[in-house]
This record gives structure tokens, sequence and C-alpha cells, in this order.
């Protein structure tokens, strides 16, 4: 009999990304990772992007992995302005040549409409009926044979792509090309086998809609940014509008450290701009962390997998807080929480219908950034981290956290602030200059 983690879909298995974290202990990616992370560190300034200088923080930047309808899981309880939704994968919706399932993908799509929240449909996985490689197995037992594999006939992958693109044109306007490429659990094909696929679904989607937007594959975090240069210099840059990557912590480390976004989005940055795509868009197609349940909740995890640092309840705040407060200034233009309704990735509990802190979180810093325009972000030798946004009103606002368990504060004169609010909740006047730092947020207006 199969467990209930095999029953989950390839990319909800509690232990796939482990394997995709597992691989940034070693090698040299991770050190060229530290190495621009630390960089930018020893400077106090933060280089800020072009959209968080430019543009107000949209709504579409706060975005969520969802399950899809399939699952039975409902609609996110906080504001997102686009979802991820996986229920468009080919082996889903045309499991048999020719029969053609969108019973759970209509509902997806509409309610997406119903909430004013852009989609990204997931074009991923072969058919056995359609797979280069019907009889390979799957790591998981509830995944069919040959779904790893790039299509045997490119007409039948592009038949799929176009029927799924004319059926929701106008309703859909992102299309994201295979998931975690780089993990030979979700692809067993090489590169040129996959710009072939992005190539040809590039093609159809324009054709079908001009407007559609391609997102790059998203690899994960272990080898990600290597793969994706060879992918592109392999012909892959002419098949995407938008790159995307997943930028997981470290998930096994003992701290979390969302900061390290800082240096992943500045390494692919540096890539894109040396391959002659600066104007590239960068999304995080997907991140999170394994969150423990609530006390309060009806079911739990109790497994989760070896050698991972599962986040209590405060630091899942910490690390919704800290990770949407930082990506935006660095670059990342939408950020797809990873996610909801999931159960090992809990932001909220028993399949999304119990909220608990971190989505409390997640709803108060979209209010804090909603709008805001960044003026400058600052890290300080005592490891204080300091953004300074202003808000649709013209005001000024501060975002600070330190990377210490705790250390004083001292609120400078000129920014003639009389509030605070923490996460996930809570306002206060300030009544002293001084005040406490932890790994929290904390606004002060």
């Amino acid at each position: 009999m199969s467990s209930d983690k095999d029953r989950l879909p390839l990319h909800l298995h509690p232990n796939h990304h482990l394997r995709a974290r597992s691989l940034l202990l070693g090698g040299l990616l991770i050190l060229s990772v530290f190495l621009t992370l630390h960089s930018q560190l020893n400077d106090p300034a933060v280089p800020l992007a072009h959209n968080a200088v430019q543009q107000p923080v949209p709504r579409t930047y706060f975005a969520m992995n969802l399950a899809g309808s399939a699952w039975k899981h409902p609609w996110p309880t906080v504001d997102v302005g686009a979802v991820r939704i996986f229920d468009s994968v080919w082996a889903k919706v045309e499991p048999e040549k020719g029969n053609w399932d969108f019973t759970h993908l209509d509902d997806d799509v509409a309610q997406a409409q119903q909430h004013q929240a852009d989609v990204d449909l997931m074009l991923d996985t072969s058919p056995t009926w359609a797979s280069a490689r019907p009889t390979e197995t799957n790591p998981y037992a509830s995944q069919a044979p040959g779904i790893r594999a790039e299509a045997r006939d490119m007409a039948d992958w592009e038949n799929y792509v176009r029927t799924v693109a004319t059926r929701y044109k106008g309703r859909v306007h992102v299309y994201e090309m295979w998931n975690e490429p780089n993990l030979k659990s979700n692809y067993s094909g090489d590169v040129p086998h996959l710009v072939q696929l992005c190539g040809a679904a590039y093609r159809v989607l324009k054709k079908v809609d001009p407007t559609i937007r391609v997102i790059s594959p998203s690899p994960a975090p272990g080898g990600g940014p290597q793969y994706l240069r060879s992918f592109i210099e392999q012909g892959g840059g002419k098949t995407f509008d938008i790159l995307g990557f997943h930028f997981y912590d470290n998930l096994s480390a003992d701290r979390i450290y969302p900061e390290s976004i800082v240096g992943t989005a500045q390494q692919l940055r540096n890539m894109l701009v040396g391959l002659k795509l600066a104007d590239i868009p960068i999304w995080n197609t997907e991140s999170g962390y394994y969150i423990h349940s609530a006390p309060t909740a009806k079911s739990y995890i109790k497994n989760y997998p070896a050698h991972i640092h599962v986040l209590a309840q405060q630091e899942a705040v910490d690390a919704v807080g800290r990770s949407y407060a930082l990506a935006w200034a660095v670059g990342i233009e939408r950020f797809f929480w990873y996610g909801w309704g999931e159960p090992a990735y809990a932001l909220v509990d028993d399949n999304g219908n119990d909220a608990k802190d971190a989505t409390r979180a997640y709803a108060a810093v979209t209010k804090w950034l909603l709008g805001a325009t960044y003026e400058s972000v600052t890290h300080t030798p005592s490891s204080e981290w300091i953004i300074v946004s202003r808000t649709e009103k013209g005001s000024l606002q501060y975002i600070v956290w330190t990377n210490k368990d705790k250390e004083t504060f001292t609120i400078p004169k000129d920014w003639k602030v009389s509030q605070i609010e923490d996460l996930p909740g809570g306002h206060a006047s300030i009544s002293t200059p001084a005040i406490d730092l932890t790994g929290t947020p904390r606004l002060l207006h």
C-alpha cells in the first residue's frame, strides 16, 4: 500500500525538495553563491534593482503555489495577485491520446478569475502514451511510467500546448516550462531536448496569443544557475520572456537565512547580463520552508525528511517577512510562495482551512509593501537590516530586523516615526528611541 506522501503529486512530495537543497552542500556552486553574497554584505548598501526604485510593489508580486482543485484545497484566505498551478501538466489533461480532461483546470482558472489573480500554468510531463521512454520508472509509486521524459513526437507536444493555450486564451497570460528539470526526479532528458520542447511551445503560444509571456524552466537551487546557463547557451535563450528560478534557502541549515536571496538574485542577474539578456525579468516561481503545524491544527505532519530544519511558528513568521521584504529590492518581480494548503510546507494548516501565525504574517507584509517604492536597503556590521521605502501616500517607512538573536536598536531622530508594527500583527506607539530587534521584521512609520 502506498503512503500518503507517495500519493502526493511529484511537486508536493516532501522528499522532493530535500534532494534539491542537499545539492547546495557541496561543489563550486555553493562557493560562488557564498562569494557573491559575502561581497554584497560587506557593502552596507545593497544595490537596488530598477523595478524597486521605479515601480511601486504591485499586487502580483504576492503570489502563491496552489495544489489545484484536484486536491480539494480551498482558495487562499490571504490576498494573492497570482497563482502557479500544476493541474495543467500534460499527463493530467490528456492522459490518453485525444482524451482530454479539463475538469480541474477549468475550476482553477475560474477561481483565479473570481479572485482577480493572474495565472501561471505549468507545461510539464509527458503522458505514458506520448513519452520518449514510456517504460521508464519514477521515484514515486504514484507516478505513471515515462512522465519524466520528453515527448516522443514533437507534434503531440505542440498539440497539447496549442489546445491548452487556445482553451484559456484571454484568461491565462503566463505559461511556464517544465518544473525543476535539473533534478532527474523531474526530467530524465538532456538539455538539447529541453530546448527543443521549450522552443516548440514558445512558437505555439505566441501564435495562439502574442501577448502571452513565457517563463523559462525553473531549476532547483543545487546547480540551478549552471543549468540555466547551459540551457541558454544551447539555444534556450530564445524560448522565454521571464527567467524562473527557485530561491530556496538551505533547508538543512540550523538557522534560516532568507537574506541569501540577495546574492543568488545578483548571480542570476550577472549571468543574464553576460549572456546579453539583461532586460529579462526574474521571477521566484517557488520557495518556502518546512513548517511545523500549529498546536491547534487538526492534522499534523509527523515524519519530515531527515536532516531538515523544520521551522517553528515564529521562525516561519520571520522567514515570510524577510523573504518578501528583500526579494523585490533585488529584482525579483514576482514571488510564488510554496505553498498554500500543502501540509509539509504548511503556511496554513489543515489543507488550507486554518490560519496560523505564518498566514497572518503573509497578510501583514503584503499590507506593508503593497504600493511602496523602495529608497534603500542597508546591512550594518552589527547584522541589522534596514529597508527604507515610500508609501503610496508619500511618507517614508522603515522595516528593520537583525540576524542576531536579539539586540538593541536606536531609532535615528531624522526618521521621525511614531508607530511600530510587528509580525504577524500588533501595533503600538513608540515611547522610546531604543527598541529591541530580533529576526522578526518590525515596521516603523
